[in-house]
């Protein structure tokens, strides 16, 4: 995350940087395919939402599940 402030207008700008990996990324790594399941389940139905992932949610969590033993 960074705040910069612009040099002409004086107005600050906040950025954020992300990564994205395939789930599959995880199909050796049993241990953090149970976190990322155990934070899915965690989240409440108005942040599934907000992420746009109640369609996908049951899928990925099952999945990783899978794939953590």
């Amino acid at each position: 995350q960074t705040l910069r402030r612009l040099p002409v207008s004086g107005d600050i700008i906040f950025t954020i940087r992300i990564y994205s990996r395939s789930l599959s990324s995880l199909a050796g790594q049993p241990e953090r395919a149970a976190q990322l399941a155990a934070a899915l389940r965690g989240l409440s139905p108005d942040m599934l939402a907000y992420k746009a992932m109640p369609a996908l949610a049951d899928a990925a969590i099952g999945w990783l599940e899978a794939v953590s033993g």
